[in-house]
């Protein structure tokens, strides 16, 4: 993930979930960056209404490690997940949380237009 677009990230999820009546924990994994990434996390424990939690891995293993990371570690009773790149929108996760609340097992999302975001292209 670039670092330039983490902070829009996490503001945009910040805003995506301020309504949700439950505790609400988000994981972030750290796949091994040596960039700013776990210095602009650690900036927003304090600043955010969620509870942040950062898991660094000691080196770059790829998404499907950290993925399995963030899930292992995870204790909620709904667990969604999402890129940090902004690829996809935020709100986005209100939507998936309602469907598991109505009764589904999962929620999935599928990228309709292959063209990147605006912040991709930055």
């Amino acid at each position: 993930m670039r670092p330039q677009v983490l902070p829009i990230f996490i503001e945009s999820v910040s805003e995506a979930i301020k309504n949700w009546p439950e505790k609400t924990e988000v994981i972030f994994v750290d796949d091994g960056s040596t960039d700013e990434t776990k210095k602009i996390i650690k900036s927003y424990i304090d600043k955010i209404h969620f509870k942040i939690r950062l898991i660094s891995l000691y080196r770059n293993y790829g998404q499907a490690i950290a993925l399995a990371a963030g899930l292992d570690s995870a204790k909620g009773d709904i667990i969604l997940t999402i890129d940090g790149d902004m690829e996809f929108d935020p709100n986005i996760l209100t939507a998936f949380k309602e469907k598991i609340r109505e009764g589904f097992d999962m929620a999935s999302g599928v990228r309709v237009s292959k063209e990147a975001s605006i912040l991709r292209k930055a």
